[in-house]
């Protein structure tokens, strides 16, 4: 996911530089407070590895450079281990297979600068501002193969700031690409069970750490 997002931010670079002219949302020269739709569906490709990446929110402007906004976000991923022995000694070519499903909730508050020279001439704008995020992953692997566990569910609370750029078409004022990154920390309860010496086995721990992610949104504003 992360490399899809550069990927794009270079395609958007090369392509947005051939406009001379450009509108752009959550402006103090526009006579309105903008409403975003925003959202993404991208490919996850790494390995044996597939899945997808998906979110869809909105974002609402007041007083015309600012706004709060909500998404929300899907990402399920699956992957085998190449050359890989079971519990039971048997040799597999790929065998081992494990899924995670990633649901999340974001809630953020942003502040756009204005910088009209580069807002008119590149179309880009800049914002930041703060987040908070509710996560729950889930995690399964393979009982026939000997794993840390099973099952792991793992619930996670971040907030910290939020920063990033918006890139507007050149044919299309009102359609535009949202790069951003947020830092802060993160609260993280994990529970996971797994089977050891033929007896269930529980456990459950909590920690706070550093947390870090980079975001990529297609947003049409009105």
């Amino acid at each position: 996911m992360k490399y899809s997002s550069w990927i794009l931010l270079f395609i958007t670079l090369n392509v947005f530089a051939q406009t001379n002219s450009f509108e752009t949302p959550f402006n103090s020269k526009v006579n309105k407070n903008a409403f975003v739709i925003k959202g993404k569906v991208l490919p996850y490709l790494m390995g044996n590895g597939l899945g997808i990446n998906n979110s869809l929110g909105f974002e609402i402007g007041f007083l015309k450079t600012n706004s709060i906004g909500l998404e929300g976000f899907y990402n399920y991923y699956y992957d085998q281990e190449d050359k890989v022995t079971d519990r039971q000694g048997v040799f597999h070519e790929t065998g081992n297979l494990t899924d995670l499903q990633e649901k999340a909730l974001q809630m953020s508050y942003r502040h756009y600068y204005n910088f009209q020279r580069r807002r008119s001439n590149k179309g880009i704008a800049f914002y930041n501002g703060l987040f908070y995020r509710l996560e729950t992953d889930i995690r399964n692997t393979d009982p026939n193969y000997k794993n840390e566990y099973i099952n792991q569910k793992t619930g996670i609370r971040a907030g910290g700031l939020l920063m990033g750029m918006i890139m507007t078409f050149p044919k299309s004022s009102h359609l535009y690409m949202d790069y951003n990154f947020t830092i802060g920390k993160q609260f993280k309860n994990i529970s996971s069970y797994n089977i050891e010496n033929n007896q269930d086995v529980y456990e459950q721990y909590s920690y706070n750490s550093f947390y870090f992610n980079i975001g990529v949104s297609l947003n049409y504003w009105f």
